[in-house]
């Protein structure tokens, strides 16, 4: 899937880069009241607790996980979203998304992606990465975040199961951003779900 809109790391750097000089100074005198004094941390700090205190080298991943159903059998499912220029159909976020190579679909194949956060655009190459009768995996890079989006599939009695896992990997300066987009991703994984589920569920047949 989306690509779960990754433009708001755009947002995220610039925001960043202002504050870098006094963040760090703050943090060597007292790391704790930096991070406290940083707008919205405390929902961050509460949310991701004691995990991120132990292990600093994952704060640059923010991921969403999330599993529905929908009424069109797999084979149907997996017809249309191997094709990652319907993220314009299904992915709120996504303002425009084009094949940038052509013939039949397979691993491999790449879409141009232009997606908005918050008014912010951004731009990610995305490539098939992954392709099997019931799992797909695309990938897609700039040179502020590696967005992988991995969707599986089941069958069921009323369709079709959809796991859909979105991970953004921040580099550079945008890590820092990173504990600080969670909470925000949440929302949009939560929209993605309504709309994708909305999409296939009117797909004809």
């Amino acid at each position: 899937m989306t690509e779960l809109t990754p433009a708001a790391v755009d947002t995220a750097s610039v925001d960043v880069g202002r504050a870098l000089s006094a963040l760090l100074r703050r943090y060597l005198v007292n790391a704790r009241d930096a991070v406290s004094d940083l707008p919205g941390s405390a929902s961050v700090v509460a949310q991701v607790g004691r995990e991120q205190a132990s292990a600093p080298e994952e704060t640059s991943m923010v991921a969403v996980k999330r599993s529905f159903e929908v009424s069109k059998p797999v084979s149907m499912v997996l017809d249309y979203l191997q094709d990652f220029a319907r993220t314009e159909e299904w992915d709120p976020g996504t303002k425009s998304c084009t094949r940038t190579d052509s013939g039949p679909i397979a691993v491999g194949s790449r879409w141009h992606n232009v997606s908005e956060f918050r008014g912010r655009e951004t731009e990610l190459e995305y490539q098939l990465k992954e392709l099997t009768a019931d799992h797909l995996v695309f990938q897609g890079d700039n040179k502020t975040v590696t967005s992988t989006d991995d969707i599986s599939l089941a069958e069921t009695p009323a369709g079709t199961r959809i796991s859909y896992r979105a991970t953004l990997d921040f580099h550079g300066l945008a890590k820092l951003a990173g504990p600080f987009l969670q909470r925000g991703f949440e929302k949009v994984a939560d929209d993605t779900v309504r709309q994708m589920a909305d999409v296939i569920n009117d797909l004809p047949g």
